[in-house]
């Protein structure tokens, strides 16, 4: 993975006596770290989700479309991990993203036992 690191320094002149020695100014100083991973979800790929797992076209708030979307996640923050084993703060966020989806199937496991068959075989989710 590449890191782009990009930093934004504004120079104002010293008022000590010594014309055209500069000094970065605090108010104005931004430090902007990019990496080529997008972690949060798209809503192009949010939309595509819900069209595949909702029960219609705006479909947000039924187990399935979450249930979906959080495997997307996880599975964006697994391949995130791979490569940044002392990122612990994302490590984290995944323990909580893996356990909110096994309270989502755990929930539609005793609504609609086949809708969750059917969403572990889809989504590839091991039991």
């Amino acid at each position: 993975m590449i890191v782009h690191l990009s930093i934004e320094l504004t120079f104002q002149d010293m008022d000590v006596g010594f014309p055209g020695f500069l000094t970065p100014v605090c108010s104005t100083q931004s430090l902007r770290l990019q990496t080529g991973i997008e972690m949060s979800i798209s809503t192009e790929v949010k939309q595509q989700l819900r069209k595949e797992f909702g029960q219609s076209e705006n479909d947000t708030g039924s187990p399935q479309v979450q249930i979906a979307c959080l495997t997307y996640q996880i599975n964006v923050l697994t391949e995130h991990l791979q490569s940044n084993k002392k990122d612990h703060s994302s490590r984290r966020g995944l323990l909580r993203m893996v356990s909110r989806r096994r309270r989502l199937l755990d929930y539609l496991k005793e609504t609609a036992p086949d809708q969750y068959l059917e969403m572990l075989s889809r989504l590839g989710i091991r039991k």
